[in-house]
């Protein structure tokens, strides 16, 4: 039985045959039906409401926390000193300030404390921090208050005889940006502090 409400549709290439319209009015009319069935489909609310979705866990648990993340390049200028960089398409593109705007509140204030102190070198040089330093990774919890770093190291990687050297500096950056943790990763080697 046929629903009134609703009109009968036949494939583009039966209605085609039917009206006895030409192979090229024909494809013509599938790319168009095809089409509009797409754009109707964007425009259909298939999606859930705005109140069902959640932009943060609804728990207090730890494991779920840590929900922004940006990652970024570090590249030396010609005086030594260290930028955060984004590539596009294979391309260096410097950020403006050195902040990338897009992130959230905390990550711009700790790129913006993690880079200062480390091209400042007037107190402490942070040799060991900078050494084969090639990414960052920042990581917050969806409140913003809890902060992570991840330094990534090329080879060679963290000598192993530096392993003390290298927790004395990330222990002043990790209580100076306020991070609760700092870590170092290289191949086969991963360390940490914490705040």
């Amino acid at each position: 039985p046929h629903n009134n409400s609703q009109p009968i549709l036949f494939p583009a290439t039966l209605l085609c045959t039917i009206l006895g319209a030409t192979m090229e009015e024909c494809k013509i009319k599938t790319t168009c039906d095809e089409l509009d069935e797409f754009f109707s489909s964007l425009s259909q609310p298939n999606i859930p409401s705005p109140n069902v979705l959640r932009a943060s866990p609804s728990t207090h648990d730890n494991t779920e926390a840590y929900r922004c993340k940006c990652s970024f390049q570090i590249i030396a200028d010609n005086n030594g000193n260290l930028e955060c960089v984004v590539r596009e398409n294979g391309t260096i593109c410097h950020l403006p300030d050195g902040i990338f705007a897009p992130a959230n509140y905390a990550i711009r204030e700790a790129m913006k404390c993690l880079i200062n102190l480390l091209n400042k070198r007037s107190d402490y040089t942070f040799f060991m921090l900078r050494e084969n330093l090639t990414s960052v990774t920042f990581d917050t919890s969806w409140d913003e208050k809890e902060s992570l770093l991840t330094l990534h190291y090329g080879p060679p990687g963290i000598p192993q005889s530096c392993f003390e050297e290298w927790k004395e500096e990330a222990q002043i950056v990790c209580d100076r940006c306020q991070f609760i943790r700092v870590t170092g990763r290289s191949k086969g080697i991963k360390l940490f502090v914490s705040g």
